[in-house]
């Protein structure tokens, strides 16, 4: 199927400076090392933090969870709400969260080396299906994580929120926390890059290719590798890492909108013509074609592994284990033979200079 892009030229590319990791490359981030579901309580002034919006001040509260060997931990923690659109109060009731923890304390313990975590939580408190699409964009990271190191790791929790407003009224739900940016590029060994935009013509091609591929599979069109919102670093939904040749590397987050989670705010962007989010259309770069044989033969060689990701996920639930395969199969049939390819991925690639700019609504 036929799709028109709105292209927005880039005329102005603002030289990159670069941000360099101060830890050591040997240090290993025992925290993303395993996918066993970690357990923590977190105690807080979770009523306040839902009311009050702000990213200006952290509260101040403590982290429980069990180490190794059965050995309890306590650390003190410092957390506030944080993102742009599931911050809103109309969007969730419950925001998304920034960890800070005592480095100090964190070390010899599962959370040695981080300082301050992404935790991405589940929306809406009430309804169960808000807590689905967390595990299923958990899930998206994961799928990603097999396919390439240029990822970045992701690690699921059973969270008890305890109220320390409310006599320490418990909530229990799932999230998840994210890899810091400067220790994927530690791990990758490249640099995280802070940049207001780039050209095509600047990033390397092959992984580009992997990106646009696994955005097709997932049913994602809300990112852009070159460029984010006007007032941001680059990029919308993707952090830039380069490489010594200065060629820059594309690694993207940030899923809810995309057609595996299927969340109930999320909208397609009106520029693709799209009726759902679990529509899917490929924004990869025509000039990548030559590369899709070898793409689309990685995400063939890893089926498998992905849909033992799906089979395996704590909290899944049995029809959402289903509908995901069910997803995963209309992406597989896509890409099954060349005719399939020419039709649904080499005639809607893009040759454009840059894309749309993301829509308002879904800028995070």
């Amino acid at each position: 199927m036929q799709r028109k892009f709105i292209l927005i030229v880039l005329t102005a590319c603002v030289a990159p400076t670069f941000t360099f990791s101060h830890a050591s490359a040997a240090e290993a981030q025992l925290l993303f090392e395993a996918d066993k579901t970690l357990e923590v309580r977190i105690d807080a002034p979770i009523s306040t933090i839902r009311r009050d919006r702000s990213e200006s001040g952290y509260h101040d509260g403590a982290f429980h969870f069990i180490g190794d060997g059965g050995v309890q931990h306590m650390l003190d923690l410092k957390l506030r709400p944080r993102g742009r659109f599931r911050r809103q109060e109309e969007v969730c009731d419950f925001p998304p969260l920034k960890l800070n923890f005592r480095k100090k304390q964190v070390k010899d313990t599962l959370f040695d080396g981080q300082d301050k975590l992404k935790l991405v939580t589940h929306c809406e408190s009430s309804r169960d299906n808000y807590e689905q699409n967390l595990l299923q964009e958990y899930l998206a990271y994961r799928i990603l994580n097999t396919l390439t190191d240029y990822s970045f790791r992701v690690r699921l929790m059973l969270v008890t929120y305890a109220d320390t407003e409310r006599g320490g009224k418990e909530l229990q739900k799932y999230a998840f926390v994210i890899e810091e940016d400067n220790r994927v590029a530690e791990r990758i060994g490249m640099q995280l890059s802070r940049v207001r935009g780039i050209e095509f013509e600047q990033l390397d091609m092959e992984q580009t290719n992997l990106f646009t591929v696994f955005q097709y599979l997932i049913g994602n069109t809300d990112f852009s590798a070159i460029r984010g919102p006007r007032e941001k670093f680059c990029c919308h939904n993707a952090v830039l890492f380069t490489n010594p040749a200065g060629r820059f590397t594309p690694v993207p987050y940030d899923f809810d909108f995309s057609g595996i989670v299927n969340a109930p705010y999320a909208a397609p962007g009106k520029q693709f013509n799209l009726r759902s989010v679990k529509e899917r259309v490929f924004r990869g770069l025509c000039r990548n074609n030559g590369r899709l044989p070898d793409t689309i033969g990685r995400f063939n060689t890893q089926e498998q592994e992905i849909r033992r990701l799906i089979d395996e996920l704590d909290g899944l639930s049995a029809g959402n284990r289903r509908s995901t395969h069910r997803y995963l199969d209309s992406f597989y049939e896509a890409v099954s033979s060349p005719a399939q390819i020419e039709q649904n991925i080499v005639k809607e690639c893009s040759s454009a200079t840059a894309p749309a700019e993301p829509t308002s609504a879904s800028l995070k």
